[in-house]
């Protein structure tokens, strides 16, 4: 009977402090996505894997990650398409031809063979000196 009493009263002791809301710490709150149509500022590498990519996305991913890598001033980038039907690989190719900031691609060396494409970047344009008249 003390036993029950003891258990009981430990229960009530336990209830009323988780719903008191005694924690030691709140949740972090999750971060805010961005609204949509809002650009965000990430950096990018010198590679663009596109495995996973759904392929209406993979002209205006891979012309933007050109873009981007001729403003940071890369000489070259790889583009990681996959192995596959080659269909996709096409189609980057094609994307590439088109480019202005393109010089040159071609496959990847091995292992990646042609699971990749290395893309050659025109070098950024040089202003004159105006100083040296």
């Amino acid at each position: 009977m003390v036993a029950t009493l003891l258990l009981l009263l430990l229960l009530s002791w336990l209830g009323k402090r988780l719903l008191s809301g005694s924690r030691s710490s709140p949740p972090a709150p999750l971060p805010a996505e961005p609204p949509p149509g809002i650009p965000i500022d990430q950096p990018i590498g010198d590679e663009l894997d596109l495995h996973g990519v759904p392929p209406r996305e993979v002209t205006e991913l891979v012309a933007a990650f050109i873009d981007e890598a001729l403003l940071q001033g890369r000489p070259r980038v790889r583009i990681v398409h996959g192995k596959g039907t080659g269909v996709l690989r096409a189609r980057i190719r094609a994307i590439l031809a088109a480019h202005p900031g393109v010089r040159a691609f071609a496959d990847a060396p091995p292992p990646s063979h042609w699971g990749a494409t290395v893309v050659e970047l025109q070098p950024p344009a040089v202003e004159p000196d105006s100083t040296s008249e």
